[in-house]
């Protein structure tokens, strides 16, 4: 359990840290940030695949769940 603890506990850091300045709901928030709340169709049509795969993959490398920190 130590040696989980000593590997897991700096990757959770990280993601508490992470989520402080830029928390789980991102996508909500700059959704809502670019409509103004209107509604709208397509997802597609207020942020753009590669901004979503951005911030997915941010949070990823963040909590070491990407594919480069991931044992091979």
């Amino acid at each position: 359990m130590k040696a989980y603890e000593a590997l897991r506990l700096p990757a959770t850091t990280r993601v508490v840290l992470a989520n402080r300045d830029n928390p789980p709901d991102a996508i909500i928030r700059e959704v809502y940030l670019r409509t103004g709340d209107r509604p709208f169709t397509r997802i597609e049509d207020v942020i753009s695949d590669d901004e979503l795969r951005a911030i997915s993959n941010r949070y990823k490398r963040i909590a070491q769940y990407d594919h480069e920190s991931l044992p091979h």
